[in-house]
């Protein structure tokens, strides 16, 4: 293809006929030939694809692609360990060295502070499961070798 050179009135500046002929639907010359070589190597384009698709994942391609129930279930199992120390941490906190609005208050508090406690410790202990069952079934604690990645 060759370039062309048009002419336009007088009114219109070289960039705002630039901009008229883009929304029109003309392509650049530069953009044409990028267009033209990307079609012309098309096959390596494709045989790159396929070498991509065959490799092991990258840090980069673990972004893009689902994660596995592993991942989920350490993943969540960390959060439930932050869950829980800030739990346990608001046992220590100011307001109950407050005066209670009624009787037992700071008590029922306290109580219901650590009934969440365990029913997170629970979750947590559920998260190991799915990990284990993820594996090969046998718990992480009856392996020889192996540290208890979700313990406190």
């Amino acid at each position: 293809m060759e370039d062309v050179t048009l002419s336009w009135p007088g009114s219109m500046t070289t960039d705002q006929a630039k901009k008229y002929l883009l929304t029109a639907g003309f392509v650049p010359v530069e953009l044409f030939r990028q267009q033209t070589q990307v079609l012309a190597t098309g096959n390596k384009r494709r045989k790159y694809i396929e070498d991509r698709d065959s490799r092991e994942p990258t840090m980069e391609d673990r972004d893009s692609r689902e994660p596995t129930m592993e991942e989920v279930a350490l993943r969540a199992r960390k959060d439930l360990q932050v869950i829980e120390k800030t739990l346990r941490d608001s046992l220590d906190l100011s307001v109950y060295d407050r005066k209670q609005s009624f009787r037992g208050q700071h008590g029922e508090m306290k109580g219901q502070t650590m009934l969440a406690v365990r029913h997170i410790e629970d979750a947590r202990m559920r998260c190991g499961k799915i990990l284990q069952y993820a594996d090969d079934g046998v718990s992480i604690l009856d392996k020889p070798g192996k540290k208890n990645e979700g313990g406190r």
